[in-house]
C-alpha cells in the first residue's frame, strides 16, 4: 500500500523533531561541561529493578511505569494505572526506596515519583585524620511527570522537588527531565536529558543525557535494547540489555554497563520479571481481569563496592 501525502508528511515531522532534540541535546553537552563533583548524585540511582537487571538501558523503553525514573516520555504508550514500588538494603548501610505511579487521562499520562537514599554509619574524620564518630545522610525526590503522543512523537517531562541532609545540613532544590520517544518501523529510539536545574548551595545537579534504542527480535520473543549515557561531568557509558520471555508472563533478562574511565561503577546485570493475573484472591490465567501484579528482580556487580539486590512489585489495573 503506497503512503499517503499526509502520512509521509506526519513521518517527515517525526523525524525532523526527533533530529532536532538531538543536536539540541549535543549542543547543550558540549557548552556545558564542568569538572566539579555534583551534588544530588542520589538522583541518578534507578530503582527500578527490571531496569536495572537490563544494565541500566532503559531510555527507548515503553509502557512501563518504571519509565518515570529515566526517560518519561516512556509513559506514553501506558493505557491503564501503573503502580511499582522498590525498597532494597542497596549496597553498604545505605537503604534504597521508590514508588512510581501513572495513569492515561484522556490523551494525557500523568504521574508521580519518591526516590529515598538513607545512609547510616558514615565515618567523621577531623582535621587531624582522627575518626570523630560517623554522621548519616537523608535524601529524598519527589516529582510529578506528563507525558503524551503528538504526531506520533512520544514526548514528556518531570519535575522533582530535591531534598538532602547530610547530618543536620539541608538544601533544597528542584530538577527537571524531559525526553522523547520515536518508532522507527519496529525499532523504538529514545531521548532523554535528566537531573536538570539550577545550582543547590553552589553545587551543580548531575545532569545526564541518555540515547537509546529497543529492538525485538524477529520470530523469538527477545527484546533487545542499547543506550549510549553520557552524564556532564564524566566519561561516556555504554548500556547493553536483553529480555527473553520464554514462557508466558515469566522472561529472565541480562545487561551490561561500560564505562572506560577506571573507578566508576560497571559491570554484569541479571534479573526475573514474572506477573500474574488475580480475580476473587486467586491467581488466573485469564486476560481479563482488573488487576495484574508483576515481581521483578535484578543482580547488579559493582566490584569492591559489593552487590546489589533488588525486588520490585508492581501492579496494573
Amino acid at each position: 500500500m503506497k503512503k499517503t501525502n499526509s502520512t509521509i508528511l506526519v513521518s517527515g515531522i517525526k523525524s525532523a523533531m526527533f533530529s532536532f532534540l538531538v543536536c539540541l541535546l549535543s549542543v547543550v553537552f558540549s557548552s556545558v561541561l564542568y569538572s566539579d563533583v555534583p551534588t544530588a548524585e542520589f538522583l541518578r540511582i534507578n530503582p527500578s529493578a527490571a531496569a536495572s537487571s537490563l544494565g541500566g538501558a532503559y531510555s527507548g523503553y515503553t509502557g512501563s511505569v518504571d519509565s518515570i525514573y529515566v526517560n518519561p516520555a516512556g509513559l506514553v504508550s501506558i493505557d491503564s494505572s501503573q503502580l511499582s514500588t522498590t525498597y532494597i538494603a542497596y549496597l553498604q548501610d545505605i537503604d534504597l526506596a521508590g514508588i512510581a505511579y501513572a495513569r492515561p487521562f484522556g490523551k494525557n499520562i500523568f504521574g508521580m515519583s519518591i526516590v529515598y537514599l538513607g545512609v547510616s554509619g558514615i565515618d567523621v574524620i577531623d582535621n587531624a585524620g582522627a575518626h570523630d564518630g560517623t554522621a548519616k545522610a537523608s535524601n529524598y525526590a519527589i516529582g510529578i511527570s506528563w507525558s503524551r503522543e503528538i504526531l506520533g512523537l512520544g514526548i514528556g517531562a518531570s519535575i522533582k522537588e530535591v531534598h538532602q541532609d547530610y547530618d543536620g545540613s539541608v538544601s533544597d532544590g528542584f530538577a527537571c527531565d524531559v525526553g522523547a520517544v520515536y518508532g522507527i518501523s519496529d525499532i523504538t529510539l529514545g531521548l532523554a536529558l535528566q537531573n536538570i536545574g539550577p545550582d543547590i548551595d553552589g553545587q551543580k545537579l548531575p545532569a545526564t543525557a541518555r540515547l537509546g534504542a529497543v529492538y525485538p527480535l524477529p520470530k523469538i520473543p527477545v527484546k533487545t535494547l542499547l543506550e549510549l549515557e553520557k552524564p556532564v561531568y564524566s566519561d561516556f557509558k555504554f548500556k547493553a540489555g536483553a529480555e527473553y520471555e520464554f514462557v508466558e508472563k515469566l522472561c529472565v533478562r541480562a545487561g551490561y554497563e561500560y564505562l572506560k574511565k577506571t573507578g566508576d561503577y560497571s559491570g554484569i546485570s541479571a534479573g526475573l520479571g514474572f506477573q500474574t493475573d488475580i480475580k476473587d484472591g486467586f491467581m488466573t490465567d485469564t486476560e481479563n481481569n482488573k488487576l495484574r501484579v508483576a515481581i521483578d528482580y535484578a543482580f547488579s556487580y559493582f566490584g569492591e563496592l559489593g552487590n546489589s539486590h533488588k525486588i520490585s512489585l508492581g501492579m496494573k489495573f
